[in-house]
Protein backbone atom coordinates (compact mmCIF):
# COMPACT_ATOMS: atom_id res chain seq x y z
CA UNK A 1 0.00 0.00 0.00
CA UNK A 2 1.11 3.52 -0.41
CA UNK A 3 2.02 5.81 2.08
CA UNK A 4 1.61 8.92 -0.03
CA UNK A 5 -1.23 10.51 -1.86
CA UNK A 6 0.40 11.13 -5.70
CA UNK A 7 -0.79 13.44 -7.92
CA UNK A 8 0.63 12.34 -11.55
CA UNK A 9 1.37 15.21 -14.05
CA UNK A 10 1.69 14.63 -17.46
CA UNK A 11 2.00 16.00 -20.64
CA UNK A 12 3.84 17.45 -23.63
CA UNK A 13 6.69 19.92 -24.15
CA UNK A 14 5.54 23.44 -23.73
CA UNK A 15 2.38 22.57 -22.12
CA UNK A 16 2.88 24.21 -18.88
CA UNK A 17 2.90 21.24 -16.95
CA UNK A 18 5.90 22.60 -15.10
CA UNK A 19 4.47 25.82 -14.51
CA UNK A 20 1.75 23.53 -12.82
CA UNK A 21 3.76 21.79 -10.65
CA UNK A 22 5.46 24.88 -9.22
CA UNK A 23 2.18 26.26 -8.51
CA UNK A 24 0.92 23.29 -6.72
CA UNK A 25 4.50 23.28 -4.43
CA UNK A 26 2.76 26.60 -3.26
CA UNK A 27 0.20 24.62 -1.28
CA UNK A 28 1.04 23.78 2.29
CA UNK A 29 0.19 20.06 1.97
CA UNK A 30 1.74 19.12 -1.61
CA UNK A 31 5.36 17.86 -1.84
CA UNK A 32 5.81 18.98 -5.51
CA UNK A 33 9.61 19.31 -7.06
CA UNK A 34 8.39 21.12 -10.16
CA UNK A 35 9.81 19.43 -12.53
CA UNK A 36 10.23 15.88 -14.42
CA UNK A 37 11.04 13.12 -11.93
CA UNK A 38 13.09 9.68 -13.36
CA UNK A 39 10.26 7.97 -10.98
CA UNK A 40 8.03 6.69 -14.16
CA UNK A 41 11.07 5.32 -16.50
CA UNK A 42 12.79 3.62 -13.13
CA UNK A 43 9.72 2.27 -12.21
CA UNK A 44 8.79 0.91 -15.41
CA UNK A 45 12.90 -0.16 -16.36
CA UNK A 46 12.45 -2.23 -12.83
CA UNK A 47 9.12 -3.91 -13.85
CA UNK A 48 10.21 -4.66 -17.08
CA UNK A 49 13.35 -6.07 -15.26
CA UNK A 50 11.52 -8.18 -13.29
CA UNK A 51 9.52 -9.81 -15.53
CA UNK A 52 11.92 -10.98 -18.26
CA UNK A 53 13.79 -12.43 -14.89
CA UNK A 54 13.83 -16.34 -15.46
CA UNK A 55 14.11 -16.79 -11.75
CA UNK A 56 11.20 -15.04 -10.78
CA UNK A 57 9.32 -16.38 -13.88
CA UNK A 58 9.91 -19.56 -12.31
CA UNK A 59 8.75 -18.25 -8.83
CA UNK A 60 5.53 -17.53 -10.44
CA UNK A 61 4.43 -20.98 -11.60
CA UNK A 62 5.10 -22.15 -7.94
CA UNK A 63 3.31 -20.27 -5.63
CA UNK A 64 1.95 -16.97 -8.04
CA UNK A 65 -0.28 -15.38 -5.17
CA UNK A 66 2.62 -15.30 -2.68
CA UNK A 67 4.91 -14.09 -5.23
CA UNK A 68 2.65 -11.79 -7.24
CA UNK A 69 2.26 -10.31 -3.74
CA UNK A 70 5.50 -9.69 -3.01
CA UNK A 71 6.19 -7.95 -6.05
CA UNK A 72 3.01 -5.75 -5.34
CA UNK A 73 4.86 -5.37 -2.04
CA UNK A 74 7.90 -4.17 -3.32
CA UNK A 75 6.60 -1.88 -6.10
CA UNK A 76 4.72 -0.13 -3.35
CA UNK A 77 8.24 0.18 -1.24
CA UNK A 78 9.85 1.28 -3.75
CA UNK A 79 7.64 4.23 -4.34
CA UNK A 80 7.03 4.79 -1.08
CA UNK A 81 10.83 5.22 -0.39
CA UNK A 82 11.07 7.28 -3.44
CA UNK A 83 9.01 10.28 -1.34
CA UNK A 84 10.18 8.68 2.07
CA UNK A 85 11.57 12.49 2.45
CA UNK A 86 8.91 14.25 3.10
CA UNK A 87 5.91 14.12 6.20
CA UNK A 88 3.03 15.77 3.68
CA UNK A 89 0.51 13.79 2.06
CA UNK A 90 0.36 14.39 -1.24
CA UNK A 91 3.21 14.39 -3.62
CA UNK A 92 3.34 15.27 -7.17
CA UNK A 93 5.26 13.47 -9.38
CA UNK A 94 5.65 15.10 -12.93
CA UNK A 95 7.00 12.63 -16.26
CA UNK A 96 5.32 12.52 -19.62
CA UNK A 97 5.04 8.33 -19.21
CA UNK A 98 2.44 8.29 -16.66
CA UNK A 99 -0.19 8.19 -18.91
CA UNK A 100 1.23 5.41 -21.32
CA UNK A 101 1.64 3.16 -18.31
CA UNK A 102 -1.93 4.40 -16.61
CA UNK A 103 -2.87 0.95 -16.34
CA UNK A 104 -0.25 0.41 -14.40
CA UNK A 105 -0.50 3.37 -12.09
CA UNK A 106 -4.18 1.90 -11.64
CA UNK A 107 -3.11 -0.75 -10.15
CA UNK A 108 -0.76 0.55 -7.76
CA UNK A 109 -2.84 3.11 -7.17
CA UNK A 110 -6.31 2.44 -7.51
CA UNK A 111 -7.43 6.20 -6.44
CA UNK A 112 -4.93 7.99 -8.33
CA UNK A 113 -5.05 11.83 -9.44
CA UNK A 114 -3.62 12.41 -12.75
CA UNK A 115 -3.27 15.62 -14.11
CA UNK A 116 -2.70 15.46 -18.16
CA UNK A 117 -2.11 19.02 -19.78
CA UNK A 118 -2.97 19.03 -23.24
CA UNK A 119 -0.73 21.44 -25.41
CA UNK A 120 -2.00 24.80 -26.51
CA UNK A 121 -2.66 23.42 -30.13
CA UNK A 122 -4.80 21.00 -28.86
CA UNK A 123 -6.56 23.28 -26.09
CA UNK A 124 -7.45 25.38 -29.65
CA UNK A 125 -8.49 22.15 -31.21
CA UNK A 126 -10.57 21.30 -28.70
CA UNK A 127 -12.21 24.81 -28.05
CA UNK A 128 -12.82 24.46 -31.77
CA UNK A 129 -14.44 21.40 -31.96
CA UNK A 130 -16.31 22.32 -28.73
CA UNK A 131 -17.47 25.52 -30.77
CA UNK A 132 -18.82 23.16 -33.64
CA UNK A 133 -20.65 21.00 -31.37
CA UNK A 134 -22.00 23.64 -29.59
CA UNK A 135 -23.12 25.44 -32.78
CA UNK A 136 -24.68 22.31 -34.05
CA UNK A 137 -26.65 21.61 -30.86
CA UNK A 138 -28.15 25.07 -31.16
CA UNK A 139 -28.96 25.08 -34.69
CA UNK A 140 -30.35 21.47 -34.02
CA UNK A 141 -32.56 23.32 -30.83
CA UNK A 142 -33.75 26.04 -32.92
CA UNK A 143 -34.98 23.77 -36.21
CA UNK A 144 -36.90 21.81 -32.90
CA UNK A 145 -38.15 24.68 -31.45
CA UNK A 146 -39.34 27.17 -34.82
CA UNK A 147 -42.44 26.36 -35.84
CA UNK A 148 -42.71 24.22 -39.39
CA UNK A 149 -43.53 26.68 -42.19
CA UNK A 150 -45.31 23.77 -43.57
CA UNK A 151 -47.54 23.70 -41.31
CA UNK A 152 -49.29 26.62 -41.50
Amino acid sequence: MLTKRIIYVTGLPRSGSTLLCQLLAHHPDIDSPGHSSPLCPAFIGLRHNLSDNEFLLSQLDINFEQSYRRLFSAFCGFVNGWFSETDKTWVVDKNRGWLQHIETVNHLDPNFKMLVIPTNQCRWHSLAIFDIVQRQTLQHLWHELSPDPTEY
